[in-house]
């Protein structure tokens, strides 16, 4: 085996990848959704048992090791922006000399252009779901009191839309 796959290969056994439900709330309501029986649960992850998963999560990896949170819910987004912040917070106080990496998954209904800036200052990986072509989208998906998740403006908004297009308000009430 040649010296850059070793290399690689200790690279990976350092490596933590930890997938944080924050909620199982929604605005959307897909007609495939597993977590439809969760959905009504109120709320989501507090500050303190947060707190708690970044703690255990980081002093659980070697000193210069790397860990990757992907946030995820239901709609990790409905947690707010200022909660994302804390995550930043209380990953730069606990990682010490652990590399930490960011990344949310969201249906994009919610992004505005402060959690957009945010998340492209602290360097996170974001992902826009699509259910594949226009007409698969609209038919699946719709938005609590709205009749589908239009895919040409969730398209534009994860996809396409500069800086300066990012609604300041969320997308159902720019649609």
């Amino acid at each position: 085996m040649s010296r850059r796959l070793e290399d690689g290969a200790a690279q990976r056994k350092e490596a933590l990848t930890v997938i944080v439900k924050t909620t199982y709330q929604c605005n959307f309501q897909c007609s495939y959704c597993y977590e439809d029986d969760r959905r009504s649960l109120e709320g989501g992850m507090d500050e303190k048992v947060l707190y708690n998963v970044i703690r255990n999560v980081l002093s659980s990896v070697r000193p210069q090791g790397s860990v990757l949170f992907i946030w995820h819910g239901g709609e990790p987004l409905l947690m707010g922006l200022e909660y994302y912040e804390k995550v930043v917070s209380y990953q730069q106080e606990l990682g010490g000399d652990v590399h930490i990496r960011n990344s949310i998954q969201t249906n994009g209904s919610l992004m505005t252009y402060d959690m957009a800036d945010f998340f492209s200052k602290c360097g996170f990986g974001v992902g826009f779901s699509l259910d594949g072509p226009r007409e698969l989208n609209d038919a699946n998906r719709s938005i609590l009191d709205f009749d589908s998740a239009e895919w040409e403006s969730l398209w534009r908004k994860g996809f396409g839309r500069r800086k300066a297009d990012v609604p300041q308000q969320p997308f159902h009430r720019w649609v």
